[in-house]
């Protein structure tokens, strides 16, 4: 998440900007396969409009996750930066 997106939210949630601290934590999520990553992200943000099948929308958004935040595949788990 960007600072900007969280500085709106917190404003959005009745925060004072002088108050707010932007903390970074370098947490990566695991998974045991690329599919366990696709149907997170796609279950936790409710991706339904996506085109195709339920595994192919699944797929597309695995693909997404690898192209815009990375993914690393580390100790036999894969990680989601």
């Amino acid at each position: 998440m960007s600072d900007e997106f969280a500085r709106t939210l917190c404003y959005l949630g009745g925060f004072l900007d002088k108050n707010v601290e932007i903390v970074a934590l370098p947490q990566k999520w695991r998974f045991k396969t690329e599919y366990d990553i696709g149907a997170f992200v796609y279950k936790f943000h409710e991706m339904t409009k996506l085109p195709g099948t339920e595994t192919q929308k699944i797929q597309q958004v695995f693909e997404g996750c690898k192209e815009i935040l990375g993914i690393e595949y580390r100790e036999n788990m894969y990680e989601l930066n």
